[in-house]
C-alpha cells in the first residue's frame, strides 16, 4: 500500500496517491455474492449467474484480471476483488484466498433470516480467525424480494428488515450496513465505495501528508 507521485487521469481527474486493498466477499451458498459482483462489474444483472466463485468462470477473466479503481478524493484506490464459495467444506480453501484481505465484505440474504444467524455464528468468527481487527461491511442482498414480500403481504417474519439488520451490524462490529439487489442494480456503488474507504483507512491510519501524499508519523 505505496502512495504515487500526482499524475492526472484521462477524465482530468488529479491523483496524487494510488493504495492497493483486497477486498474478500464471504457469506453461505446462494446469498448473491457472485452475482453481486458481477453486476457490480458489468453494469448489469446476470441472465446465468454461475455457481462458484466468479474466478473459477473463464469467461470473465476480463473482468476480475483488473483491480477495479475508486476515487475518493485524490487518491485512487485499486480493489482486487475476492470472490468465494459459501459451503462450509470450503473453509480451508477459504483460509488461503481470504487470509491476507485487508476488509471484508461479509453478506447474507434478506429473504433468508437464517443467513444473517449465518453471519454472526458462522462468519464473523471465520474472518476473525484470519485477521481479528480487519474491517467488514455488513451486506444485505436481494433487497427487491423484500419489497416484493411485503406488497404480497408475507409475514415479516420471513424477511430481515433495514433495521433489524442494521442493528446486527452495529452490535458486530461492522463499519457500516449497506444493503443492495444485483436484479434492479440498486446500492452496489455504495458497497465497493465503503469497502474502498474502509480499506485506505486503513492504509494511512493517521492520515496523509497534504504536500507528498506521504503517510503521517
Amino acid at each position: 500500500m505505496a502512495a504515487t507521485k500526482r499524475h492526472s487521469k484521462s477524465d482530468g481527474t488529479v491523483v496524487r496517491a494510488s493504495v492497493k486493498v483486497a477486498v474478500a466477499v464471504v457469506g453461505d451458498t446462494g446469498v448473491g455474492k457472485t452475482c453481486m459482483l458481477l453486476a457490480y462489474l458489468t453494469g448489469r444483472f446476470p441472465s446465468n449467474c454461475p455457481e462458484g466463485s466468479v474466478d473459477w468462470h473463464s469467461e470473465f477473466d476480463h473482468l476480475t484480471r483488473h483491480p477495479v479503481q475508486v476515487v475518493i478524493g485524490d487518491v485512487e484506490v485499486n480493489i482486487t476483488l475476492v470472490d468465494t464459495v459459501g459451503l462450509d467444506e470450503y473453509q480451508k480453501l477459504r483460509a488461503v484466498v481470504c487470509a491476507s484481505a485487508d476488509v471484508y465484505l461479509v453478506c447474507f440474504d434478506v429473504t433468508k433470516p437464517a443467513t444473517l444467524e449465518r453471519v454472526r455464528h458462522h462468519w464473523i468468527p471465520e474472518i476473525r480467525e484470519y485477521n481479528s481487527v480487519a474491517p467488514f461491511v455488513l451486506v444485505a442482498t436481494k433487497c427487491d424480494e423484500r419489497i416484493a414480500a411485503q406488497i404480497e403481504g408475507r409475514s415479516s417474519r420471513d424477511t430481515v428488515s433495514f433495521s433489524q439488520a442494521r442493528s446486527a451490524g452495529q452490535e458486530l462490529g461492522a463499519i457500516t450496513y449497506c444493503e443492495c439487489s444485483a436484479r434492479n442494480l440498486t446500492g452496489l456503488k455504495k458497497i465497493f465505495e465503503e469497502a474502498a474507504a474502509a480499506g485506505l483507512k486503513k492504509a494511512y491510519p493517521d492520515g496523509m501528508d497534504k504536500k507528498n501524499g506521504c503517510v503521517l508519523a
